[in-house]
């Protein structure tokens, strides 16, 4: 199936004729300078050699958005503000008290804006089509403004969002963006620094915010900046219903049928990839393999082994929403990670699984193993203790006196919710090299330290394993400092299927993974009873 990129009709215009006056300058993409880019090839040359585009708004839109920011609609910025089917960051306290300081937060707008958005957007339609190279659905609408005495925290430092490649924003600034009013600047595909300035003109900014380095600008006037944010994802046809699903709401999982759809469309949109800026420390691959995450004990000929305690790289591969694997674009054959990805933010997840389809070559494997989340809450649904739910098949037996020193009763609840999110504290030392404290009578390792009650609540509190493990992780966020996760995320088989292909991947059907691959990736069987087997192609 090959998706055609959607034609408009006048009807976005016409509500914008009849009720705020129209847009102008649509297709004016100001880059360095107002340069008038009237003819597709060179918006999407544009789009493709710097990852953003700017467009002019008319004065009678701008003032209309205004009233999107009332007072009356004001919200705090919440862990849990996240619609159930959506990707999530969970920050701890001081995060979101900095948020909360910096920034003011708007609730979902009212109707007559979710019709202006809609409008809007609609009017861009075309352009953005021709930019990204694919038709897009709206996924999520969200407001705030800035404060004029901002600090330099979260959104106003530099930072990308962490998100898939695939993933881009419209930032709408109904103020003409400046130094007085506050603006954005960004870092381009090109490695040049641009920063949004119009004297007299709201503008719109659609860009890769996902990947590329960007940070919101305080206003130096009295005036606070207001800016809306409105999420666009790959889509066979064009989709521009504005649902505002939360200030926390970053990607929606997709279902294998979206991807089955989609494949032929990710396969035809061709994007350039950000280069890489230290040649000095990439690894010739030699035609090796790559393990993600293969801990201190992974070893073997013909494999790279990227990890924090790897033997064999001369420096520590620490793993980051920014981390950038150091190796030249499709290079090497097979990429394997092996119950890693649970114990990464979902930031930090996504950019691994985006680094790993860049340094694949085509028709190159991805290969992940992980723990069986779906198994898991299924027997505790069911009330069994045995098989996944076994405590030894978890080494957690050495761990309950720990438990008991913090009120944490061992059995089916505190094995369930440990599996879905524990954490260590600085007395119990480290657990992948071995560092442990566990005879220090403040060293702790297990899951949150909450009733039995509570956190029966959360396991039963939905289906998704995502959502479960992200209710947990803000249960400990709120009540320990000095923490590191164990594991801290995730998915059912289906959820990662999804998260996977978002960044482009096919899922290979092969049957028995251990036997399939059993030849090619040592250590493949090891911990199999309580795992998933997930094999990933990149397709020409």
């Amino acid at each position: 199936m090959t998706a055609t990129i959607s034609k408009k009709t006048n009807n976005y215009r016409k509500f914008l004729h009849s009720w705020y006056g129209f847009l102008s300058n649509i297709g004016r993409i100001n880059l360095e300078g107002s340069q008038n880019f009237t003819e597709n090839k060179p918006i999407r040359e544009a789009y493709e050699a710097r990852g953003y585009v700017a467009f002019s708004l008319t004065h009678k839109i701008g003032q209309a958005l205004l009233g999107y920011f009332d007072s009356t609609n004001t919200t705090q910025f919440s862990n849990a503000d996240c619609t159930q089917n959506f990707l999530s960051e969970n920050h701890d306290d001081k995060t979101v008290s900095m948020l909360n300081e910096n920034l003011i937060f708007f609730g979902p707008p009212q109707q007559k804006f979710r019709k202006l958005l809609k409008a809007i957007i609609g009017e861009l339609a075309e352009t953005i089509e021709t930019a990204i190279g694919s038709p897009f659905k709206v996924t999520n609408v969200r407001a705030w403004v800035t404060n004029p005495d901002s600090s330099n925290y979260g959104p106003t430092a530099m930072h990308a969002d962490g998100l898939s490649r695939y993933v881009r924003k419209v930032m709408i600034y109904p103020m003409p963006p400046n130094e007085i009013s506050g603006t954005i600047e960004i870092v381009g595909r090109d490695g040049k620094p641009f920063i949004l300035n119009s004297l007299d003109t709201p503008m719109a900014l659609l860009a890769d915010v996902g990947v590329l380095q960007h940070r919101g600008i305080p206003p130096k006037g009295a005036t606070a900046r207001p800016a809306i944010e409105v999420t666009l994802i790959p889509s066979l046809k064009t989709e521009l219903d504005m649902d505002a699903t939360g200030q926390n709401s970053r990607v929606p999982f997709l279902s294998d049928k979206d991807f089955d759809e989609l494949a032929e469309l990710f396969r035809t949109t061709q994007e350039r990839e950000l280069p890489w800026d230290d040649a000095r420390r990439l690894i010739d691959t030699e035609g090796r393999a790559v393990n993600i995450g293969g801990g201190v004990h992974f070893d073997y000929p013909g494999w790279i082994n990227l990890d924090e305690f790897s033997p064999r790289i001369p420096w520590r591969m620490s793993f980051s929403p920014s981390v950038r694997l150091p190796i030249k674009d499709a290079e090497v054959p097979l990429v394997y990670s092996s119950h890693c990805f649970e114990h990464l933010s979902d930031a930090t997840v996504h950019q691994l699984l985006s680094e790993a389809y860049r340094v694949l070559k085509l028709g190159g494997q991805l290969v992940v193993k992980l723990p069986s989340f779906d198994r898991v809450l299924e027997q505790y649904l069911d009330g069994t203790s045995s098989g996944i739910l076994e405590p030894k098949q978890w080494g957690l037996p050495a761990l309950f006196d720990m438990w008991k020193r913090r009120g944490v009763s061992p059995g089916i609840t505190s094995y369930a919710s440990m599996i879905f999110c524990g954490f260590w504290n600085k007395s119990y030392g480290m657990e992948f090299n071995g560092d442990r404290g566990q005879r220090d009578s403040e060293a702790y390792h297990g899951p949150a330290c909450i009733s039995e009650e509570q956190a029966d609540r959360i396991l039963r509190s939905s289906t998704s394993p995502h959502f479960i493990a992200a209710q947990l992780k803000s249960e400990v966020l709120r009540s320990e400092e000095g923490i590191t996760f164990n594991h801290q995320n995730a998915w059912s088989f289906e959820e990662f299927v999804a998260v996977a292909l978002i960044h482009g991947f096919e899922r290979a059907d092969e049957g028995d993974v251990v036997t399939a691959y059993r030849e090619k990736i040592p250590t493949l069987e090891l911990l199999q009873p309580i795992s998933n087997y997930f094999v990933f192609t990149k397709k020409p």
